[in-house]
């Protein structure tokens, strides 16, 4: 079977434990994805902006953020810099 690449987020069939369906080209991940809903998406920022304020000032950081190179992380951090750098 020649590798496939899933075509709404790029992960191939080359990766262990990733499948493409050659029907809708997608893998299992955007297949089975279920948006959170807007209320959901607030709650979160909520829990996250408390703890930011909770624990900012404590120590040397404010926030220590896992970077693991990978597309989620790396949209992670960019938008904790854009949210958090002054204009």
């Amino acid at each position: 079977m020649s590798k496939l690449v899933c075509k709404k987020c790029v992960l191939d069939s080359d990766i262990p434990g990733i499948e493409i369906k050659e029907e809708s080209g997608l893998c299992h991940f955007c297949e089975t994805y279920v948006p959170l809903s807007s209320q959901e998406k607030e709650q979160y920022l909520n829990r996250i902006e408390g703890l930011f304020k909770e624990y900012s000032g404590r120590g040397n950081y404010d926030v220590i953020f896992a970077l693991s190179g990978g597309k989620d992380s790396s949209y992670t951090l960019y938008k904790l810099k854009k949210k958090t750098t002054p204009s």
